[in-house]
C-alpha cells in the first residue's frame, strides 16, 4: 500500500523535480537534464566554536615587577580581573608549576589536586584545567582572514603556433604568513582590553629584554607568547565537527586601547563608543581538515587535565548526554571522538550529579517558595586597574569564596613600594 511519502514523490517525479526522498541521491548519482529545480537543502552547518589556547607568559612576581605596568595584575583579590589575566596568561605560575616540567605530571601526582596544581596563584574566574580561554571563545564576534589553499602553476614560453603547457609547481600546504582580525565584545569590566593590553606588553618586554620567559621556554628555544586557533565548524545540531582548522602560531599586534580614549558627547556610556574591541593577529602556518588537528586537540586538552586522557576518562568523569547538554552548558571539558567525529564534553563524576540535582528550594516567611540567591552569592569590588576611577564589578563569587582583600590598598600591600628591595 502507498505511503504519503511515496504519492509526494510520484507528484515531484512527475514534475520535473525526481523523487524528494532521493534527491541527495539522484544530485551524485543522475543528471537534471530537464533544467528543474533541486530540492537538496543547503549547507546548514553551525559557526561552530572558536577556541584560544593560552600563551605561556611569565608573569611571576620577580618578572613582573621590572614593569610598573603589570603592578595591578599582582592583587590579593581572587575575583579580580586582574588576577583572571595573570592566570590566565601565565598558566605557570596559575597551577604553581616550575622548571620544564610543565606538561609532564608524575602519574604519582595525577589522584592529588592539591599536589598536582601546586601552590601557584588562585583565580576563582579562570580554570586551572582548561588550555583554552572562555573569556575569548564566548566574546568572539567575528574572526576573518584565514587564507584559502591556493595552488601556483607553472606556464610554459609560447612555442611557433603560439602553443603552452602548464602544470602545477606549489604546494597546497599554508606555511606562510597571514593576519587574522578579531573583534570581541567589550563587556562589564573590560577585562579582553586588560587581557592584550598585558600581552602585547610582555611580548615588547621580552624582545627588549626588560623580561625573561620561564626556563623552559629559554631551552626549548619558544616563543611563549605565541597562541594558536581553533576553528570547528559544527553540524547545526552542534554536535558533530564537519570541519576543523588551525592556524600553526599567532601572537596579537594590538591592545586597541586606543579606541578606549575616543571620547565623543553625544554619547553617555563607553559602550556606546567602543562596544567593540578589534585585535589583529599576525599569524604563521594554517592547516585545513588535517586529522591530526583533532589529535593535537584531544591532547592540549590531556596536558592541563591528565583526568581527560583516555585511559582515565571514562573512570573519573561522565560525557555530557546530547538530550541534556543545554542543562549543562558553560560546562565541561571539550574532546573530539576521532571515530566519530563528533565533539563531546565531559565534566567530573561529582559535578554531573550536581549539575542534575533538583534545585534546592527555600521556604520564604511569607509562605512562598523562593530559591534566595542572595544568600548564595556576592558582588565583590574590584581593584583599580587602569589608574581611573574605581567602579564595582559584575563578578559574584560564592560567599564562602570571598577574596582576602580588595582595592587598590590590596595592590599597594603587595607591591610595598617603600621598600627599596622591591
Amino acid at each position: 500500500m502507498a505511503t504519503y511519502q511515496d504519492a509526494i514523490d510520484w507528484i515531484a517525479r512527475h514534475n520535473g523535480l525526481g523523487s524528494i526522498s532521493e534527491s541527495y541521491f539522484n544530485t551524485f548519482r543522475g543528471f537534471n537534464h530537464r533544467g528543474a529545480g533541486l530540492p537538496v537543502t543547503y549547507n546548514m552547518d553551525s559557526q561552530g566554536l572558536t577556541f584560544f589556547t593560552r600563551p605561556n607568559l611569565n608573569l611571576s612576581y620577580d618578572n613582573a615587577i621590572n614593569d610598573r605596568a603589570f603592578f595591578a595584575i599582582h592583587n590579593d583579590n581572587e575575583a579580580s580581573i586582574g588576577r583572571a589575566v595573570l592566570c590566565m596568561l601565565d598558566p605557570k605560575t596559575h597551577r604553581g608549576e616550575t622548571g620544564a616540567s610543565y606538561g609532564r605530571v608524575d602519574d604519582s601526582k595525577r589522584n592529588a589536586d592539591a599536589t598536582w596544581l601546586g601552590a601557584g596563584l588562585r583565580s576563582l574566574l579562570v580554570d586551572p584545567r582548561s588550555p583554552f580561554m572562555p573569556l575569548l571563545t564566548n566574546n568572539l564576534i567575528s574572526l576573518s582572514g584565514w587564507p584559502d589553499p591556493t595552488l601556483g602553476h607553472y606556464t610554459s614560453d609560447p612555442g611557433v603556433r603560439k602553443e603552452v603547457w602548464s602544470m602545477v609547481d606549489d604546494t597546497i600546504e599554508q606555511f606562510g604568513d597571514f593576519s587574522l582580525t578579531a573583534t570581541f565584545r567589550n563587556i562589564a569590566g573590560d577585562p579582553i582590553s586588560k587581557l592584550f593590553e598585558i600581552w602585547t606588553r610582555y611580548a615588547a618586554a621580552v624582545y627588549l629584554d626588560d623580561m625573561t620567559p620561564h626556563l623552559d621556554s629559554i631551552v626549548r628555544n619558544t616563543v611563549d607568547y605565541q597562541t594558536r586557533v581553533y576553528r570547528l565548524v559544527l553540524t547545526k545540531d552542534r554536535r558533530y565537527v564537519t570541519k576543523i582548522f588551525a592556524c600553526g602560531a599567532a601572537y596579537p599586534l594590538s591592545s586597541a586601547l586606543g579606541a578606549a580614549a575616543d571620547y565623543s558627547s553625544e554619547k553617555l556610556f563607553v559602550d556606546e563608543v567602543a562596544d567593540q574591541i578589534t585585535i589583529p593577529f599576525q599569524a604563521v602556518g594554517a592547516m585545513y581538515n588535517d586529522p591530526i588537528l583533532m589529535l593535537e586537540f584531544n591532547r592540549l586538552s590531556a596536558m592541563y587535565n591528565p583526568d581527560m586522557v583516555d585511559s582515565v576518562r571514562t573512570t573519573k568523569m561522565k560525557k555530557l548526554d546530547p538530550t541534556v547538554m543545554h542543562k549543562a552548558n558553560m560546562n565541561g571539558y571539550p574532546y573530539i571522538n576521532l571515530r566519530t567525529e563528533e565533539l563531546e564534553w565531559w565534566v567530573y563524576a561529582e559535578d554531573y550529579q550536581t549539575l542534575f540535582t533538583a534545585l534546592p528550594v527555600q521556604e520564604d516567611p511569607t509562605g512562598t517558595d523562593l530559591y534566595n540567591q542572595a544568600s548564595a552569592v556576592q558582588t565583590v569590588e574590584e581593584p583599580n586597574t587602569t589608574g581611573a576611577v574605581a567602579a564595582t564589578s559584575p563578578v559574584r563569587v560564592p560567599t564562602n569564596l570571598t577574596p582576602p582583600a580588595t582595592g587598590a590598598a590590596a595592590a599597594l600591600q603587595a607591591y610595598p613600594l617603600d621598600d627599596p628591595t622591591k
